[in-house]
Parts: C-alpha cells; sequence; structure tokens
C-alpha cells in the first residue's frame, strides 16, 4: 500500500486563566457537540479517533467493534480473515463530507486491533498479534492481552514493529502516543510496578465499571545507546483508578487523557471523564498541574480518546445508552462487560479486547466545535456559476449533511452563504442569500426539524486572498447552540 500520513497539528487551548489547585477544577468551554453521521457511526461500537491527512486527503481513523460496514459495503467474518473483533476503520472527507468508512485489511485480523496514534509514516497500534508476551497465545489464546506496535506505512506497504521490554510486559499495554521531537512513548498499562493503587483486572467490575486500573507511562528512546530509557510515570496524573488514552501537545505543555479517578469528591461518579493538565515546562521533574475536568464534553458515562483536530475542536468517544436491556450475557468476567468474549458464529475471534464496554451502552464518535467553526462546508459542487438553483451533484451532499442534523436534533443550524469578488457588492451578497436559501429549503424538505436560520455574507469572509478563487464559493453549515 503506497501511502504517506502528515502529522496533524495539535491545538493548544486555555479556555480561561486559572489557579490550578489538588481538587479538580471544572470548566465549560463555548461550543458544541455533535454526534457524527453514519457514514462513520453504525450501530456497532466506534471509539479512538484519530484525524489526519492521508496523500492529500482528510482522513479519519479510528476502531470499530464488531463492525460489519454500511450503506454499500458489508463484511463476512466467516469467509473474511482479515476482520472480526476490534479493527481499523477509516473515512475520508470528500467535497465537505464523510465517506462510507472502509476497513484497513491489510492490518486487521480476527484477532484485536486498535489504532491510537498517527506522525509521519507511522501508526501507533495496540493489537494482540502472534508476538504478543504474556500467557495464552498457546492454549487459550481468548486469554491474551493487548501489547504495542508501531507500523510503518511504505511503498512495499506496512512493516509491523513490536516494541520490546520495557515498553511491553505480560500484562496489558494500550494506547500508545509517539512524540518524534522527544523519542518518547506515552501509554498505559496495568503492570504492578509503581500501580497506583491495586491490580484491577479490566474486563470485571470494579469501582462500578470495566476499566481496570491503568496508569499512563512514559519512556524516551536513546538514539546513540539504542536503547529504552527507564520506565516513568507523571507525577500527580495517576490515581488508584483507571487512567486511559494520553495525548500530549505539540510543545509537551499540555497533557490530556481521560479517567475515572479525578472526579470531584463525593460526586459518586465511576464513569471515564476527560481531563487536562499542564505544566510550565518540559525539564525532567517539572510537576504536572491539574486536574482540569472539560465538563462541557462530559456526561455522566464514558467519554474517552480525546483528540484536538488542529482547528480548534476536538474529536473523542461517547458512550450512549440502549433503549433496551441486552438479553445475552457474558461468558467472561462477572457478564457485565460481554464486548470481552466474541459472540458470532463460525468464526474464532482471540485475544482480550482493548476497550472495556458496558453492554448496556454504545460508543460512537463526537466532535466538539468552538463558536462559529462550521461543521460542515461544501463548495461549488452546489450550483452552477452565477446560479443559486441546486445542481443534481448536491443532494447525496445534502443528504449527509441532513443526516447529522437529524441526529443532533437539540442543535439549530445557520447556513452561511458565501460568493468570490467577481460581480458587484450588492449582486454577489443577493446571491449568496438565495444560495443559502436554497440549501435551507432542501434540508427542510428532507426532514430536518432543527431550527435552521440563514446568514448572507457575499464575498466578504473569503477564504483565499485570490478573489475568484473557488474556494471562497462555498456555503458553511455552523451549529448555533440553544
Amino acid at each position: 500500500m503506497k501511502s504517506s500520513l502528515i502529522p496533524f497539528p495539535v491545538f493548544h487551548y486555555f479556555a480561561s486563566l486559572l489557579v490550578l489547585a489538588a481538587l479538580p477544577v471544572i470548566i465549560q468551554a463555548q461550543g458544541t457537540v455533535h454526534r457524527l453521521p453514519r457514514e462513520v457511526n453504525t450501530d456497532a461500537n466506534e471509539y479512538l479517533p484519530v484525524p489526519g491527512v492521508l496523500e492529500g486527503e482528510e482522513m479519519l481513523w479510528f476502531t470499530g467493534m464488531d463492525r460489519t460496514g454500511f450503506f454499500d459495503f458489508k463484511l463476512d467474518f466467516i469467509n473474511h480473515p482479515n476482520s472480526g473483533g476490534e479493527d481499523l476503520w477509516y473515512a475520508k472527507r470528500e467535497n465537505g463530507v464523510w465517506t462510507d468508512a472502509r476497513p484497513f485489511t491489510t492490518l486487521n485480523t480476527h484477532a484485536h486491533e486498535a489504532l491510537t496514534h498517527a506522525t509521519q509514516g507511522r501508526l501507533e497500534v495496540t493489537a494482540n498479534w502472534p508476538e504478543t508476551l504474556g500467557p495464552g497465545l498457546d492454549d487459550d489464546p481468548s486469554t491474551q492481552g493487548t501489547d504495542l506496535f508501531h507500523v510503518e506505512l511504505t511503498a512495499d506497504g506496512p512493516i509491523l514493529r513490536h516494541y520490546p521490554e520495557p515498553i511491553n510486559s505480560i500484562l496489558t499495554e494500550a494506547d500508545g502516543h509517539w512524540i518524534p521531537s522527544t523519542q518518547t512513548l506515552w501509554w498505559v498499562s496495568d503492570r504492578p510496578d509503581g500501580l497506583e493503587g491495586s491490580y484491577q483486572k479490566k474486563g470485571w467490575r470494579w469501582n462500578d465499571s470495566y476499566w481496570g486500573n491503568t496508569d499512563i507511562l512514559f519512556c524516551a528512546y536513546d538514539d546513540l545507546d539504542l536503547m529504552w530509557g527507564p520506565v516513568q510515570r507523571p507525577a500527580g496524573v495517576n490515581t488508584p483508578f483507571a487512567e486511559r488514552t494520553p495525548v500530549l501537545s505539540g510543545d509537551g505543555l499540555t497533557l490530556w487523557l481521560s479517567s475515572n479517578g479525578h472526579h470531584p469528591e463525593g460526586s459518586g461518579r465511576t464513569d471515564l471523564d476527560i481531563v487536562r493538565f499542564d505544566r510550565a515546562d518540559t525539564r525532567p521533574g517539572t510537576p504536572w498541574q491539574g486536574p482540569v475536568l472539560l465538563d462541557h464534553l462530559n456526561t455522566a458515562l464514558d467519554e474517552w480518546g480525546y483528540r484536538p483536530d488542529g482547528a480548534g475542536g476536538a474529536w473523542f468517544a461517547r458512550a450512549r445508552p440502549l433503549n433496551h436491556v441486552p438479553t445475552q450475557g457474558a461468558p467472561g468476567g462477572d457478564a457485565g462487560s460481554f464486548r470481552e468474549t466474541n459472540f458470532r458464529q463460525g468464526y474464532e475471534v482471540f485475544g482480550r479486547q482493548l476497550a472495556s464496554l458496558d453492554r448496556a451502552t454504545r460508543t460512537d464518535l463526537y466532535r466538539w466545535l468552538p463558536d462559529d467553526a462550521p461543521f460542515a462546508v461544501l463548495g461549488e459542487v452546489l450550483f452552477d456559476f452565477d446560479r443559486h438553483d441546486l445542481r443534481p451533484e448536491a443532494r447525496p451532499l445534502l443528504e449527509q449533511v441532513a443526516m447529522v442534523c437529524r441526529l443532533n436534533p437539540d442543535l439549530g443550524v445557520v447556513i452561511h452563504g458565501h460568493t468570490d469578488a467577481v460581480g458587484t457588492d450588492d449582486h454577489n451578497l443577493g446571491l449568496s442569500r438565495r444560495r443559502a436559501e436554497a440549501v435551507r429549503q432542501a434540508l427542510i424538505d428532507l426532514k430536518v426539524t432543527n431550527a435552521v436560520a440563514i446568514k448572507a455574507w457575499g464575498a466578504n469572509r473569503p477564504l483565499s486572498p485570490t478573489s475568484s478563487d473557488q474556494a471562497n464559493r462555498r456555503v458553511e453549515f455552523k451549529w448555533d447552540a440553544p
């Protein structure tokens, strides 16, 4: 597979100036959260979003549990060896909307694979491929835990490299995040050495959840000595409960993660929430200050896999309660985390999964956008030059926008019409208004019940300094929070 992965920028922001203390600080940043459309989310579980750019196209990598595809694409686990359990998936954004997601079959197997980070030409993958350390592979493959791998993307295809000790151990390793500038790997493990609190097995009910007790670790690689340094734990970050999915900002001063151990005292909360820590500089021993709970993202159920998008927003996964009580129990654990064990007939899935998902919930991918950031931008494909009647090619694009609106019915929608600078100001302003109105009517015809408003800008807000650039001829869709 010929590919080149361009690193996505990491956005570092502060919602307010805070004096951080040992007790959690709670912030509510301005913006909106929306659930991604069905080209990405299905009735299976999707989590661990990783945005990026592949061969010049905007991408979203993610992990899907027992996902069979959707719309025009289906997988048969029984007859297809490169699928089943947790698999790697990706969707592309074309013409401002997402394409139907596809599996990365080169890396997927009947075991579990999850992508947690991407840098230039390199993927960080958690998997239980045959090289994995620890017991279970020969006598009982279903007990095999997860290890960390990095995958180099080359012109001749992906090359898998298994991290040695001290990165991997015979216990659980997951959530790798590679920092190229410092040659440092961050990840989580439940290894007992230095563990905050007691060892608790992931997938068994404890602390009213199924996440066990994993801690965040980091370790630097010495290019001269060709050896990994000592494994370290960030001071003040880990708790006696679960920490997952660490992400470090590009300057190394901000750490985002999910935890069910940083709730305010007495809250009774045991779900994973997204938290932030900050430090003054990157010198060894500099303490982390926090936690800061990002409560504009958190609910009473799990949020995890937070990922800044480089443009002021962020991606993450959120659990939602099912509308029914599942009837199927679980052969492993204590019948709570039914996703730990394969139920499908006709094929075997190997190893313990990365996630520990409550069977009474479903996990989907979400995006948080700050105020005034569009959730979709449709370009010149909607209209012929200097016309406001919609082209036939516009309908499938507007159908996806309508789907996103219907999935988020509590949010209002504002349609912003823009033109290039060819023509008079009055003409362009009127054209942008007529185009926005045509799009508004199309959404209403597609059964959108959200409140829909329009704004016309003419050529007053160009994306490109070139007055005639077609990038300026666009329609933007923004949320209007209630």
